[in-house]
């Protein structure tokens, strides 16, 4: 008798369901993309990969060997992704769980924590693991992120450890959490959870439009009258021609809060003027964050970077960057307290196309590795 007997978890966002072949061609659809698997050992947004994985899955899932589900989505009632668990040893009364993978729409929300919420809510208060292993390609760095903020403790990374299907020799990171651990993990989880979904439900991030132009402006001068508190350097006022075509080009964003606007800010795919030699590099350009007074203090150059994340591998983008005019001390370390790199000063050669502060001025850049 297999030790995981055929259970459907069922969460308040999500249902993980035992695969069946029935499942196939709704799961197929969904792994089309291809960004899901850039860092993974198969690439099952092939068919041909996609149904030599999933049936030997349901193979193993005979043998006892792993255990795989889908996840459906509640509210909309669809498959959007899959996970599983496998290297099953009940006489170790230990496990893992991998092989987890989401359709790029559903990065960054509270489904990937609830998942795990209920795959581990079942292994340590169900089967009584002792052990729940989990593990990602080394240089799968959002992969990596996830994992550790659930609370898995990383054990070290084995070097040279498996050769993907195109041939490229991949290292693995390896997280794990104990029995022992779990009472600690799980409240922190279920918060991790709520929080996201409580965020994702109150917040959005969308195009702004011609009708916000003046609030766009009216925020410009705020951040502006800020600087001017600060002593920084402050911003000119900015062509509102420049505003508008980036409208008209859908690269100005705001993120709204109970319907109000609470921040902007612009994204550009290039910006050669400021990074140079840099700019051949795929990236995602951050302008102009102007966060709304009454909302300072809420963490919102996070949820632009959580955005960003998502925005930057959805146009297969690997950097995201933006940068500040002078040596700001106090700026550079809230960047990188909101997970960005600060990569040094550079002073500019070419300003004659850049807003009026950036004239024969020395820059701090930052950036994120997606």
């Amino acid at each position: 008798m297999n030790w995981i007997q055929n259970p459907t978890l069922t969460g308040e966002t999500v249902k993980l369901i035992p695969l069946e072949k029935t499942h196939f061609p709704e799961l197929e659809l969904m792994a089309k993309d291809r960004r899901i698997w850039e860092s993974t050992l198969s690439d099952c947004s092939d068919a041909e990969t996609f149904k030599t994985t999933y049936e030997t899955a349901l193979l193993e899932k005979e043998q006892g060997s792993q255990f795989p589900f889908v996840i459906l989505h509640l509210a909309e009632q669809k498959i959007i992704g899959s996970t599983r668990f496998l290297d099953i040893q009940p006489n170790h009364k230990k496990l893992e769980i991998g092989w987890t993978w989401l359709h790029p729409d559903y990065w960054a929300t509270e489904v990937n924590f609830e998942c795990k919420l209920l795959l581990l809510t079942y292994c340590f208060e169900y089967l009584k693991t002792n052990r729940v292993q989990i593990k990602a390609d080394e240089n799968n760095i959002r992969s990596r992120q996830a994992i550790q903020k659930i609370g898995a403790i990383y054990e070290g990374t084995l070097r040279k450890d498996m050769i993907r299907d195109n041939g490229i020799i991949r290292s693995t990171a390896y997280y794990s959490l104990l029995d022992s651990e779990w009472a600690g993990v799980k409240p922190a989880l279920q918060n991790l959870y709520k929080g996201r979904k409580t965020k994702n439900k109150n917040m959005q991030i969308q195009n702004s439009t011609i009708e916000n132009l003046d609030t766009i402006f009216h925020l410009y001068r705020l951040a502006t009258d800020f600087q001017t508190t600060k002593f920084w350097v402050q911003w000119p006022e900015f062509d509102r021609q420049l505003v508008i075509d980036e409208i008209k080009e859908n690269r100005q964003w705001q993120l709204c809060i109970a319907d109000t606007i609470a921040c902007v800010w612009a994204t550009t795919f290039d910006d050669p003027d400021i990074w140079e030699e840099k700019n051949v590099d795929p990236a995602v350009y951050i302008h102009r964050i102007a966060v709304n007074p009454a909302f300072r203090g809420q963490h919102l150059v996070m949820a632009i970077v959580e955005w960003a994340k998502t925005f930057a591998l959805q146009n297969d983008k690997q950097y995201i960057r933006l940068d500040t005019v002078g040596e700001n001390h106090q700026l550079i370390q809230h960047y990188q307290k909101c997970g960005f790199d600060f990569l040094g000063l550079s002073t500019l050669k070419h300003t004659d196309q850049l807003p009026s502060h950036y004239k024969n001025a020395t820059v701090s850049l930052f950036q994120i590795t997606c």
